[in-house]
């Protein structure tokens, strides 16, 4: 064990240091993405707002936003292992991306009560209206 310790001294300091970053970004990052979201984010017959843009605009935002999804749906997991709040950025990151099956999943995971108070606690206090859900209270 000491041996394998003295030969990976930078894995020890380097799976720390990205736990750090990953939890500091998400902390600083998570509440002003939910309180930019738009209060319908969450509902189904949402239209997506860039699809007014012109085409070539239109599909780099598209690629641009599943991107950001996937990145923090990654960091979601990552923190579910780490300091952060893991659940709530997969969420954002799953709603962020398009995929079949998306609403299912996303409405499965919001089905948690704590889970719709927080995400509005967040808004509130950025000053945003709370989210709107499909499901009652």
């Amino acid at each position: 064990m000491t041996a394998w310790i003295s030969e990976n001294t930078a894995l020890l300091v380097i799976v720390p240091a990205a736990s750090f970053v990953v939890f500091a970004a998400g902390m600083a990052s998570l509440p002003f993405i939910i309180g930019i979201l738009p209060e319908n984010f969450f509902m189904e017959d949402r239209k997506p707002w860039f699809r007014y843009l012109p085409p070539g605009l239109s599909i780099l935002v598209f690629v641009a936003k599943n991107v950001l999804g996937v990145i923090l749906l990654f960091f979601g997991i990552a923190m579910l292992f780490t300091p952060g709040q893991g659940l709530l950025t997969i969420v954002v990151g799953l709603g962020a991306m398009n995929f079949p099956g998306k609403h299912r999943l996303v409405y499965r995971i919001l089905s948690f009560k704590r889970l719709r108070s927080f995400l509005n606690w967040l808004r509130r206090k950025r000053g945003a209206r709370e989210f709107l859900f499909p499901f009652p209270e």
